[in-house]
């Protein structure tokens, strides 16, 4: 009677196991076909959403342990709540990689500001009036000598890594969006003959870098972020939640 009894539990467990590798062979068995042949290429899809709302509505979300614990049920509230106007999608971003290979996409304007500056100086036109001082022509503005160049807009950046049993992702990625909200004066030269200002821009951020573990078809709330005000100064009276959901796809 022991004996048929391990025999049904061995039969029983080869039924329900995902795969199973002959011992003679090797080859594995996948009749439920969750397992990929190694060789097969693929690549990875990213995708992360900005999710706008205001810290009430983010704390309440928050305050739910079941959305807490299953990304995927809070993105499906997400979703739910765009539609009362509670809940605004502010941005998403789309991108496909290789594993083990890095990947950016980027929609920008090159914002181009001095940085260093020669000083204000006068021409003189070498004559003298009749107490002996020289008198000036013209005057020369500041003159700038360096500049930067900051990238405004989206940039997303991101580098999965497939892991052996093509189910896990470990993925780094640095989403930005970038604003330019305005400029500020450092000096202004005024005479008769020049009027100059030194300015700097304004620029608002919104960053993640960050580098996550996260399963095939699963959502993954990574960052919450303030946004900015008309002004450009931060709103602390709304919230953008950042979404990130990774997609193994495999070319047939």
């Amino acid at each position: 009677m022991c004996k048929n009894f391990l025999v049904s539990l061995t039969a029983s467990l080869v039924l329900v196991s995902p795969f199973y590798v002959d011992a003679q062979d090797e080859e594995v068995f996948d009749p439920l076909g969750l397992v990929m042949d190694s060789d097969v290429p693929k690549y990875v899809t990213v995708t992360c959403d900005y999710y706008e709302m205001s810290t009430s509505v983010y704390e309440t979300l928050m305050d739910d342990e079941s959305l807490r614990k299953d990304d995927l049920k809070m993105l499906a509230k997400l979703k739910e709540l765009r539609k009362t106007e509670d809940v605004s999608l502010f941005d998403s971003m789309h991108l496909v990689a290789r594993s083990g290979e890095k990947a950016s996409a980027e929609s920008i304007l090159e914002v181009i500001y001095p940085t260093e500056y020669e000083p204000f100086w006068a021409l003189s036109e070498g004559n003298e009036d009749d107490e002996g001082v020289a008198t000036l022509a013209s005057y020369a503005p500041p003159t700038a000598t360096a500049f930067e160049t900051r990238n405004v807009g989206n940039n997303f950046e991101i580098e999965p890594t497939i892991g052996p049993d093509n189910r896990t992702i470990d993925l780094r990625m640095a989403p930005e969006i970038v604003f330019h909200v305005g400029e500020k004066y450092y000096a202004k030269i005024k005479n008769d003959e020049l009027e100059t200002d030194i300015q700097m821009p304004l620029f608002y951020t919104l960053k993640v870098t960050t580098a996550l573990t996260m399963i095939d078809g699963k959502a993954q709330v990574v960052a919450t972020l303030s946004p900015k005000r008309a002004d450009g100064t931060t709103d602390h009276s709304r919230k953008l939640m950042v979404l990130v959901r990774s997609d193994i796809k495999f070319v047939k």
